[in-house]
């Protein structure tokens, strides 16, 4: 990544996850793509050694020192990423302390699950990269970013977002394998269905929310699993190991966990052999599991879920990213595409607030200055 110390402008992307949720902590495989939705940044130096960010919708700037950064958390919660990536990156840099002004606008619905954490982090890393003339791989800005979640968010996220946004590529899926992590690229071609985000408008905070608790349970499963096989992570193990878990809510989690993975594999060679028609019936089970199983869908994910899969010219529909609210992802014909977006229109009033509808449209990391 290269730009001007003294000035620049960034577009980081969100992300959405096509399939293959709750793996990336578990050492499966995800299937995300990244958005022309997104974060843009512009930044030019100043004097003094702390970051000044100004963001579209929050009235007052956020000034945090590079030095003893850790001791002055904002109060605003959106501000918290950036503060937790720059944390991470003084510690790894020390002595770098250019400050910069920056100024941040957003197309991300807010409280969407489309990883706005994950592109503030990231697109923290670039410009304090670019203003510190420090040039980290793509992959230790979504390492950084990861350790800002976990040690200073609390958040115990797998790697996916930040790996997913520093890789994607418009017009593909990025295909990783958590384990490692690495990933490849898989073409985004779904014929005549296009993908489209239901923005259900029922926000979630995961560090405040049963995700750490899903984690745990997979951990639990695992260690049960490890007392019998070798079994290296939880996405590796076969669906007859679940009787070793003595827990049953520990073993649904894993049963989800071990199914999702297999639909994951299916939907890769479904679209490197072109067979779109084949996507829909995993986006439907995957949403299956993650209601019965994982436990993670709300009243409302279900309801827009089940709204979706009835209507004539959809393939499949699924709650997408960590659950507790946020968005669906669906494949749509084309030639139904008016009618579904009426009905929607229709069915959505009935709601408060009323879930919107999102073109699914790629997009990519990108200096602009």
């Amino acid at each position: 990544m290269r730009a001007s110390p003294e000035e620049g402008k960034i577009f980081v992307p969100g992300r959405i996850n096509f399939l293959g949720e709750h793996l990336d902590y578990n050492g499966g495989t995800v299937l995300p793509f990244t958005l022309n939705l997104g974060l843009t940044g512009c930044w030019e130096t100043i004097a003094e050694p702390v970051v000044e960010i100004w963001s579209e919708g929050h009235p007052r700037r956020c000034i945090i020192p590079l030095r003893e950064t850790w001791l002055h958390p904002p109060l605003d919660p959106w501000y918290r990423p950036a503060w937790a990536m720059l944390c991470v990156l003084v510690a790894r840099y020390p002595g770098k302390e250019r400050g910069f002004r920056l100024r941040i606008s957003s197309t991300l619905p807010a409280g969407a699950g489309l990883s706005s954490s994950a592109a503030i982090e990231v697109l923290m890393g670039c410009v304090f990269a670019a203003v510190q003339e420090v040039h980290p791989e793509l992959a230790d800005v979504a390492f950084a970013a990861l350790e800002a979640e976990h040690h200073h968010l609390g958040v115990r996220c797998g790697i996916m977002d930040m790996w997913a946004i520093v890789h994607g590529k418009k017009g593909y899926l990025t295909a990783i394998d958590c384990n490692g992590p690495s990933h490849k690229l898989v073409p985004f071609s779904t014929g005549p269905f296009q993908p489209l985000i239901i923005n259900s408008r029922q926000p979630r905070t995961l560090a405040h929310s049963a995700y750490n608790d899903r984690r745990a349970a997979c951990e639990r499963a695992l260690k049960a699993l490890q007392s019998l096989w070798s079994v290296p992570y939880l996405a590796a193990a076969l669906p007859e190991m679940l009787i070793a878990i003595p827990s049953e809510e520990d073993k649904r989690r894993a049963r989800h966990v071990i199914s999702e993975n297999r639909r994951v594999q299916k939907a890769i060679v479904c679209l490197e052999n072109g067979n779109f028609q084949a996507l829909g019936p995993l986006l439907r089970e995957s949403h299956r599991s993650l209601a019965e199983d994982y436990q993670v869908t709300t009243p409302l994910l279900d309801r827009l879920a089940e709204w979706a899969n009835s209507q004539e010219g959809c393939l499949g529909c699924r709650m997408t990213g960590a659950g507790f609210g946020g968005c669906l992802i669906a494949l749509v014909h084309q030639d139904a595409l008016p009618t579904f977006r009426k009905k929607f229109d229709a069915f959505a009033s009935t709601f408060s607030p009323p879930p919107e509808l999102l073109d699914a449209r790629p997009g990519e990391i990108n200096f602009l200055l």
